[in-house]
């Protein structure tokens, strides 16, 4: 029951840190979620909007590149504070960071 409440206490966090558009933030307290209760709904669905977020600043990201190379590459850094490291969209990210 412990678990429980953090979970949800955890999962409320994450949703609002995201409407506020504090993603980092959405992405710690989701985790924090999961880790109490690994299926918790409301931290998977910010978990899940984290990673539409990752994509569409990949894709930003990509188009800014040529004529805006700083604005591109705070939109990748953002994406590694966003989403796991085995993600998709962090492995393409830390490519471009690392201008691979």
């Amino acid at each position: 029951r412990v678990r429980q409440k953090m979970a949800d206490e955890y999962g409320a966090m994450a949703l609002k840190e995201y409407s506020k558009g504090d993603f980092s933030a959405a992405y710690r307290h989701s985790k924090l979620a999961l880790n109490q209760k690994g299926n918790h709904p409301k931290a998977l669905e910010v978990k899940k909007m984290l990673k539409a977020k990752s994509k569409r600043l990949y894709q930003e990201g990509y188009i800014l590149e040529a004529y805006n190379p700083e604005k591109a590459m705070e939109k990748w850094k953002l994406i590694t504070k966003i989403c796991d490291s085995n993600s998709t969209y962090y492995q393409r990210a830390l490519g471009k960071i690392n201008g691979k």
